[in-house]
């Protein structure tokens, strides 16, 4: 979150000087294709994160983020869709999930929500995580008794 502030405040101290430059438009298309940028490998670092924890091999963790950089797709990654912030949002939360951070995990998912309108669907890893713990919690209790 510290990172995000600093970021914002560097970004308007560098880009404000350019408004009698290049026009107040042309800051605003720079300043969101470097949000959108930074975005994109703020998701990849999370990418990578979710990748270590699944896969428990950090060489294939690598090479799947390589591909997820690499991807036909990227395209939009790095125009001015908020397919950036959707993925550093939705990998974001999947990483507290995994990690046990429910309550980050929640509230980035939200803001995928907030995003992309497809954000609601992030809602169903949560709904798996609750209902993985409550079979749990039922079905191997009874079988401890």
């Amino acid at each position: 979150m510290r990172f995000c502030l600093c970021f914002l405040l560097a970004l308007s101290f560098f880009l404000v000087p350019l408004v009698s430059v290049i026009g107040h438009r042309a800051v605003l298309a720079l300043a969101g294709y470097l949000v959108n940028n930074v975005a994109f490998v703020l998701a990849a670092v999370y990418f990578y994160r979710v990748s270590v924890i699944i896969l428990k091999d950090p060489e294939a963790a690598f090479q799947a983020s390589i591909l997820f950089c690499f991807n036909p797709a990227s395209i939009f990654y790095s125009s001015l869709y908020t397919e950036s912030l959707y993925a550093l949002l939705s990998l974001g939360g999947l990483y507290y999930l995994i990690s046990g951070a429910s309550n980050v995990a929640v509230l980035l998912f939200a803001l995928s929500g907030c995003a992309r309108s497809n954000g609601v669907l992030n809602a169903g890893y949560l709904c798996f995580q609750t209902l993985h713990q409550a079979y749990d919690a039922v079905f191997l209790k009874k079988r401890a008794c």
